[in-house]
């Protein structure tokens, strides 16, 4: 079986700002053949918001794109054909850090009129896998990351970047869910003593 890990990047603001507001900046991806296997694909691509075309300079500065490199770029319709073509048609797992990112690709697909692909209707949610294996709160990415000692792929706010950092943590969690060890189901949590929980220290997105 092989895993995709996805992940958008999505425009925002310095102030809070309703979630309709918000559109996909950039998609990235990243295929692992086997549960524990290295990357073996990679997909990314800038998308140029149609709602709110003109980008924050907050977010601007966080993403580390600019307003000319984002008028350049295609619109989600086209991206999102792009990036079904790469995903091809053998089976395939899709996985997320938490509910995010389709929650994000479902309203941006709404805005364009467009079907939400079946195979991004649903994921292996590896953000609730995380806290059901480590006994902690559901936790940012990077949290993540220092909880395990692992080093973060790139820079935050990229959405490639992203993918293969989720890569790293999903790589010692998939074959755990492949056995029937772990699963992502919600579950109670408990903390182990003295040790506290990670946290969640990413901002501008709402499930780092």
């Amino acid at each position: 079986m092989r895993y995709i890990i996805f992940d958008v990047e999505a425009t925002s603001w310095e102030e809070p700002v309703a979630p309709e507001k918000t559109e996909i900046l950039e998609l990235g991806a990243v295929e692992l053949a086997s549960a524990g296997g290295a990357i073996v694909r990679e997909f990314g691509s800038l998308v140029r918001p149609v709602g709110t075309p003109v980008i924050s300079s907050f977010c601007l500065k966080n993403t580390g794109w600019t307003q000319h490199e984002v008028d350049q770029a295609d619109a989600l319709p086209y991206v999102l054909s792009e990036f079904l073509d790469w995903l091809g048609t053998e089976p395939l797992t899709l996985c997320t850090w938490g509910d995010y990112d389709l929650l994000q690709l479902q309203r941006d697909c709404q805005r364009h009129k467009l079907a939400v692909p079946d195979v991004l209707t649903q994921s292996l949610n590896l953000r609730r896998a995380f806290s059901n294996w480590q006994r902690v709160p559901p936790t940012g990415l990077g949290a993540a990351l220092r909880h395990l000692e692992l080093s973060r792929a790139g820079r935050p706010h990229s959405a490639p970047d992203d993918a293969r950092s989720v890569a790293r943590v999903a790589r010692l969690m998939l074959p755990l869910i492949e056995r029937g060890q772990l699963s992502d189901r919600e579950q109670p949590q408990r903390r182990p003593n003295n040790t506290p929980p990670p946290q969640n220290r990413r901002s501008g997105s709402p499930r780092r």
